[in-house]
């Protein structure tokens, strides 16, 4: 990514290199075997912002089944089965990460979910997402059950990241209103891509700024592969939100 500085030094504007960003060889994050880092602190707040309204239509996950949703939450899902997992990964990337939008780089990212560095919470969030994804252009998925829990434990870490903006709020939030859209639940896939692009702009994700050293590093990259995942995120959220928009408005007149 080449940075163009303005008058005053600050840089103005970036140019996203697809190929080396898809390769992905100079974004791994140079502590990757360490696994001793916490989430950072963020100062955006849901009340300043509203982004963290849940999607309409979906009541707040509770009971026994918020505690099985925790501890799946916890865990890495490559580690349960592993073969399983992969698939649905690799469907992912082919289906969504290739020909829909690059979100991530596909080594370095599947080097990660294999490797033994801890992963929060808010990575795994975006993982089920994915799982979800990939699961609707698979023909191994055991039963509708599967797919739906990959979705019931991306949402539940939604819920549980309520009072905090965070880079993957927004991707798996727009991981799921393409789910939502391939089931034809157009109303939630609606709701969900407003989501997205208002965590986006809560974390400012469009806004070019030099890479922040003390800032934690994500899913395996450096510095300045993390921020042009930002870059990417918020173009992606943008995308689905106007699309969203213009078939939402295009369904009503089809209703008049």
């Amino acid at each position: 990514m080449d940075l163009a500085s303005g008058t005053d030094g600050t840089p103005k504007r970036a140019r996203l290199e697809t190929g080396g960003f898809m390769t992905g060889d100079h974004m791994i994050r140079p502590d990757s075997a360490s696994s001793n880092y916490s989430l950072p602190k963020l100062p955006l707040t849901a009340t300043e912002y509203g982004i963290f309204a849940r999607p309409r239509g979906l009541p707040l996950i509770s009971g026994p089944d918020s505690a099985n949703l925790d501890e799946r939450l916890r865990e890495n899902p490559y580690t349960r089965d592993p073969e399983r997992m992969m698939h649905f990964l690799e469907l992912y990337f082919y289906y969504i990460n290739d020909m829909v939008h690059p979100l991530f780089p596909r080594k370095i990212f599947l080097q990660w979910i294999q490797g033994p560095l801890a992963k929060s919470q808010h990575e795994l969030m975006v993982v089920y997402a994915m799982l979800a994804l990939g699961s609707v252009f698979s023909d191994k998925v055991k039963d509708a059950d599967e797919r739906h829990t990959f979705v019931k434990i991306a949402r539940f870490g939604m819920e549980k990241a309520a009072g905090a903006s965070t880079l993957q709020l927004a991707q798996a939030r727009c991981m799921l209103a393409l789910y939502h859209f391939s089931q034809g639940e157009f109303s939630l896939e609606f709701d969900f891509g407003g989501c997205a692009i208002r965590a986006s702009l809560c974390m400012k994700t469009n806004v070019i700024e030099e890479a922040d050293d003390s800032r934690i590093l994500d899913f395996g990259l450096n510095r300045h592969g993390l921020r042009e995942c930002e870059l990417r995120t918020h173009w992606w959220s943008y995308l689905i939100d106007v699309s969203c928009s213009n078939c939402m408005h295009v369904r009503q007149l089809t209703h008049l």
